[in-house]
């Protein structure tokens, strides 16, 4: 007995529809592991490229901030205080470390790659296989992970240190001229000689006051501590101790 033609197009239709959803569902998976794959894999890329960012940075606004150095206190005559190196050493810093995290050669500590079971169905076991993949280019790109945020640290301290020498030249500088006026005041003209003598006795008395003067500012101890050196480098130096030491926040779905 023959099959009623209505119920064998619509067993075709079914099985045609399902096999569509399979198809779909097959692509869609497909697709999906397909940008996971190349997500995890960019990271490594990221961070390379977080690293050199960091190196390029720190290494121009260092020479940026050098120039500027020998420009300002070059010509102005005033020796550069000892603030001024705190910039250049955390801009260091974070050359150093940069360049370590990208080329440092160190052992592999990445977890050997698991098979998956092969009695475990497509679905799972791509799953655990795309699982594996993202561990592992997740403890590579996290290799030495320290050093990286302890660069972005340094850079940063760096950067705010670059200030530091020319809030201090502002404030230091014009106290010395009021002491050194007040200890050699100016020579008085005499009257009682003859204006061509009197001229040149004013001129050589003036003369005599000015090299006192230049003399004195020179042996004038630096307004400069030791205190504004060390305490900003301290300061710096714990930032960026902490920025090493504490993880990276991981963020977490649900509760």
């Amino acid at each position: 007995m023959s099959e009623d033609p209505l119920v064998t197009a619509q067993r075709e239709e079914d099985s045609a529809r399902q096999a569509a959803d399979r198809k779909a569902d097959t692509d869609n998976l497909q697709t999906m592991q397909s940008s996971f794959y190349q997500l995890a894999a960019g990271s490594l890329e990221r961070t390379k490229f977080a690293a050199e960012l960091v190196q390029k940075s720190s290494a121009a606004i260092g020479t940026v901030y050098t120039g500027i150095l020998a420009l300002v206190y070059s010509t102005s005559g005033v020796p550069l205080p000892m603030r001024g190196v705190i910039a250049p050493i955390f801009l260091g810093i974070a050359l150093v470390l940069s360049t370590a995290y990208l080329a440092y050669v160190a052992p592999p500590n990445e977890p050997p790659v698991t098979v998956p079971d092969e009695s475990m169905a497509p679905v799972p076991k791509s799953y655990a296989r795309l699982n594996t993949f993202i561990i592992y280019t997740s403890n590579m790109a996290q290799r030495r992970a320290w050093m990286m945020r302890a660069s972005v640290m340094a850079l940063g301290v760096g950067v705010v240190g670059i200030s530091l020498p020319f809030l201090h030249a502002t404030t230091t500088g014009p106290q010395a001229e009021p002491q050194t006026a007040s200890a050699v005041p100016w020579p008085t003209p005499m009257t009682n000689m003859s204006d061509a003598h009197s001229v040149i006795l004013y001129k050589a008395q003036v003369d005599e006051v000015l090299n006192i003067r230049a003399k004195a500012a020179a042996e004038q101890p630096p307004t400069d501590t030791l205190s504004s050196f060390i305490f900003p480098l301290l300061a710096g130096l714990l930032i960026v101790s902490l920025g090493a030491a504490l993880p990276a926040v991981t963020r977490r779905d649900g509760p």
